[in-house]
């Protein structure tokens, strides 16, 4: 009877510990593979900044403040008219995003910037876009490009590969 017992009782600790062990380095392999490709990380990083400048362009329009983005080569921050970093809304932690800090997106660059003559974009206190323009993101030997329409702001990533769009909030 004990041995049958034995033979029923299921899995040990142990057992469940090397199998979460096992299924945890299968996942971290899997996750760094998918975000080792160009058109991944690029895709997302474009996903990322235009939803940063539509949060950017609803808090101008929403609190009546303007406020510019300013673009580094790896990366941007959002402040306001007195040049003082803001609050992302959808966080609620500093505007600022550096490619070079997160993992997931690092390599990322701003290859280049055709907005305004000082590489900043504009939102008055209605969320109006100044001037638009179009922004290259590079990761490896790819790029992604994302252009902002003058006025309205919509804004679109024409070599998009997950079909995104923007849907103006």
């Amino acid at each position: 009877m004990r041995s049958l017992r034995r033979s029923q009782a299921g899995f040990t600790l142990l057992d469940l510990l090397i199998s979460l062990t096992a299924i945890s380095v299968v996942a971290t392999a899997a996750i760094a593979a998918y975000f080792a490709s160009p058109g991944i990380t690029l895709e997302q990083a474009a996903i990322l900044l235009a939803r940063d400048l539509r949060a950017a362009q609803n808090r101008s329009a929403f609190l009546g403040s303007p406020c510019e983005f300013v673009f580094h080569e790896s990366g941007y921050e959002v402040v306001d008219s007195k040049g003082l970093l803001i609050t992302n809304p959808r966080t609620n932690l500093a505007f600022d995003r550096e490619y070079s800090r997160d993992g997931v997106f690092e390599g990322v660059r701003i290859k280049s910037l055709q907005v305004g003559g000082d590489g900043r974009i504009r939102f008055d206190n209605h969320g109006v876009c100044g001037g638009g323009g179009q922004i290259v993101l590079s990761f490896r030997d790819s790029e992604r490009h994302l252009a902002i329409e003058p006025g309205s702001g919509t804004i679109s990533i024409p070599d998009s590969s997950s079909g995104w769009r923007d849907l103006g909030h």
